[in-house]
């Protein structure tokens, strides 16, 4: 890790190098002037065709903008087209770490008295024992593909390089066409197509909700008026039931209490197709709606609402 006791530099700048066991495949890259210092860089499982950087956010201890992101991604491919020498030598420990400093050691610690040291010309220098490119043309195109914070101050950054890169293009190019293909428009204009069904969608639902409260609102007074034309609720002898309503739970509640508003001696037991239940009493009613819930299933509330499930019948569906 680089030492946090010095001022953020200005500017951004990408670090790459090539690492692999078998063959060249493994791409670090990192925003070495970045506006935070450099830090830790992790190389991913070797099945995986992606790589991670997570660089220590010392200054700016957030996630990289876009525009950071873009920045890293165009300057790291730069150095990729200026095709820079990169040239490896053995140095002893103390002296390599007096001219280099520890910066030497961003990649991961290094082992033993004499260290392997790679120079990338006029750019990066850094202790490893792996295997390299000679220069950085043979990395092929950059692209960062993903920027996640994982804890405070450390953000990683996933990329992919070469003839990942262009896989990885052309299925997001797939991708945009297929997007166009449903909306019917050209890739410039799927944010504002989007954009349109979005608002559309949330409208939509504005009305469904009106939908409803005045669906609520029609169906409370129609049980209130059918509850007064029978004796036996009348009376006060039994609640008004209705069982199996395609209502939604919160349809079901409002539909009770408005029927107990417009008709105050009686209580109300309405279910649904997936066992919902409600009970609502009147400011008159013999009936104490957290009891008579118990009476038609389980469940719990106050005397004027109560709610809760109750078992599925044929009846019921």
């Amino acid at each position: 890790m680089v030492p946090l006791d010095s001022a953020p530099p200005e500017s951004i700048a990408p670090k790459a190098t090539w690492k692999s066991l078998e063959k060249v495949r493994v791409v670090k890259v990192a925003a070495k002037k970045a506006p935070s210092p450099q830090g830790h860089m992790h190389r991913a499982p070797k099945a995986d065709p992606e790589v991670r950087l997570e660089p220590y956010r010392a200054y700016k201890p957030r996630p990289f903008t876009r525009e950071e992101r873009e920045a890293i991604e165009a300057l790291a491919n730069q150095k990729v087209l200026e095709a820079v020498s990169i040239n490896s030598k053995w140095m002893d420990r103390g002296e390599a770490e007096r001219k280099y400093g520890f910066r030497l050691y961003q990649g991961g610690g290094a082992i033993g008295h004499t260290l392997r040291i790679i120079e990338v010309e006029g750019f990066d220098t850094q202790a490893c024992g792996g295997l390299h490119v000679g220069n950085t043309s043979l990395i092929g195109a950059i692209k960062i593909i993903g920027v996640e914070g994982i804890q405070d101050g450390m953000v990683r950054l996933r990329y992919v390089a070469g003839g990942e890169a262009v896989k990885w293009m052309q299925k997001q190019h797939a991708i945009l066409e297929e997007a166009s293909a449903v909306f019917g428009v050209p890739p410039s204009e799927l944010v504002s197509a989007e954009q349109k069904l979005l608002d559309d969608w949330k409208q939509r639902g504005k009305e469904l909700e009106k939908e409803r409260e005045e669906l609520s609102r029609r169906e409370g007074v129609t049980y209130a008026e059918e509850a007064k034309k029978k004796p036996e609720i009348v009376s006060g002898a039994k609640p008004f039931e209705s069982f199996g309503l395609s209502y939604p739970s919160a349809l079901l509640e409002k539909t009770a209490l408005i029927a107990a508003k417009n008709n105050p001696s009686t209580s109300f037991v309405l279910s649904n197709t997936e066992g919902n239940l409600v009970v609502a009493s009147g400011t008159m009613s013999p009936f104490d709606a957290s009891t008579l819930i118990k009476d038609y299933g389980v469940g719990g509330g106050t005397s004027h609402f109560a709610r809760g499930k109750r078992p599925i019948t044929r009846m019921d569906v």
